[in-house]
C-alpha cells in the first residue's frame, strides 16, 4: 500500500511541476530549448494521469504476486484471474474486487488501446480501490 501511496505522492509532485512549467512557458516562450515544443508539454500533460495509473496498477499486481507466492497458490494466467484467486483465496468482498476491476479495465484500455473504452478512474480514485483490497489482503498474510 505504501508504494501504491508514494506513486499516487510522484503523481502530484509531477503534475504540480507540469502545471507550472506550462505557466512559465506561457509567459516565456523562450524557455523552450527547440527539442521540446509548447505542444509536447500539453500532451505530457494529458497523459500524466493514466501513465501513473499504470504505474500504480503494476504495484497492485506486484503485490498480488507475492502474496500469490506466499501462499504456495499457482500464479494464474490473467491479471483477471490473479483479483479473482487473490479474493477467492480471502473471502474479500466482491463489491471491493469490482473496484480493482474497474481500474484494470481502465487500465487496458490506456496499455492495449482498446476499442470498448471503460469508465475513466482517476488516480484517487485507483489508490483507494487498490490499497483497500490491499489492506484485506493484508490480513491474510
Amino acid at each position: 500500500m505504501s508504494r501504491i501511496k508514494a506513486v499516487e505522492r510522484e503523481y502530484a509532485a509531477i503534475r504540480m511541476g507540469t502545471d507550472r512549467l506550462l505557466g512559465a512557458v506561457n509567459e516565456d516562450p523562450s524557455l523552450l530549448d527547440g527539442r521540446v515544443s509548447r505542444r509536447d508539454i500539453r500532451t505530457a500533460s494529458a497523459n500524466l494521469e493514466g501513465t501513473f495509473l499504470v504505474r500504480i496498477f503494476s504495484e497492485l499486481e506486484t503485490a498480488l504476486q507475492h502474496f500469490i507466492r506466499a501462499s504456495g497458490l499457482r500464479r494464474p494466467g490473467t491479471t483477471e484471474s490473479l483479483v479473482n484467486r487473490v479474493r477467492a483465496r480471502g473471502h474479500i468482498p466482491q463489491a471491493e474486487a469490482d473496484a480493482v476491476h474497474r481500474v484494470r479495465e481502465y487500465r487496458n484500455v490506456l496499455v492495449h488501446d482498446r476499442a470498448n473504452p471503460a469508465p475513466v478512474v482517476t488516480i484517487r480514485q485507483a489508490t483507494r480501490a487498490l490499497c483497500t483490497f490491499l489492506s484485506l489482503v493484508q490480513w491474510l498474510w
